[in-house]
């Protein structure tokens, strides 16, 4: 009897296996910049989180981080992560890897990376974000925060799966996400697609803070201040458009940087 050649698999560990991105899988982020993470869960565990960093030329620089959510009532578990800068020509070899943790309750039950490779496709950056530079518009002699903590003012929304609860935006460090910090995925609505906050200096005088899931803009909050020294932190931002999903959404947003 012929043998039936079986397709690469990656090593499984503490009950799980990473389906997306695979080891050596090649990678094309969407318009967002973000890329698929699926785990397919194999021993029950009830939680999982992904990291992805820079490997190659800027080995163990941080990418982005978040939980990963169940589809629905299957054994997958999957969110997308902004995957930061990607070269218009794709590598020879990988530039990217994940890694996962997972967890049954509060227990660690194990970990496995993989490395992957991550590139335009050639049709550059695909962002929805306008090109700005680094600290550009920022007070003078003050460095570009890393991280930045987001607050809102009062909420008329309840439960604690809101997305206007407070939370961490960390900078982009890609060149095609430049002036521009990013949350965690957050859970939110009935969509099992993640939203994002994305914070982004669109110039010398404006920010935006955008909640976004793939393509679709769910509420804006925006500071036109007078000058550039109106846009030192914090910043103190007004709801600008929102009455959609999500609605009635906090008038006021404020953004910090995190102790």
């Amino acid at each position: 009897m012929a043998n039936n050649p079986q397709p690469p698999t990656t090593v499984r560990t503490g009950g799980f296996q990473i389906e997306t991105p695979d080891l050596d899988e090649v990678v094309v982020p969407d318009g967002l910049g973000t890329i698929l993470v699926r785990v397919r869960d194999l021993a029950g565990n009830d939680r999982y989180s992904a990291t992805l960093s820079e490997i190659g030329s800027l080995p163990g620089v941080f990418i982005s981080t978040g939980p990963l959510l169940r589809q629905g009532t299957t054994n997958l578990f999957s969110a997308r992560f902004p995957v930061g800068a990607v070269p218009s020509v794709k590598p020879p070899n990988n530039n990217k890897t994940v890694a996962v943790q997972g967890f049954l309750g509060s227990v660690f039950q194990g970990s496995l990376s993989n490395d992957f490779i991550a590139w335009s496709g050639g049709s550059g950056s695909g962002s929805f974000l306008a090109s700005t530079q680094p600290g550009e518009g920022y007070a003078t002699g003050e460095p570009t925060p890393v991280a930045l903590r987001l607050q809102f003012g009062p909420s008329a929304r309840a439960g604690s799966d809101r997305p206007d609860q407070p939370t961490t935006l960390v900078y982009s460090r890609g060149p095609h996400f430049a002036g521009c910090w990013f949350s965690a995925p957050l859970a939110f609505g009935a969509d099992s697609a993640p939203a994002f906050w994305v914070l982004q200096k669109c110039d010398g005088t404006t920010w935006a803070l955008l909640l976004r899931r793939g393509r679709i803009e769910i509420v804006r909050y925006r500071l036109n201040s007078a000058g550039d020294n109106d846009s030192a932190f914090p910043l103190a931002l007004q709801l600008d458009s929102g009455a959609g999903e999500g609605a009635p959404w906090p008038s006021t947003a404020t953004v910090s940087p995190a102790p």
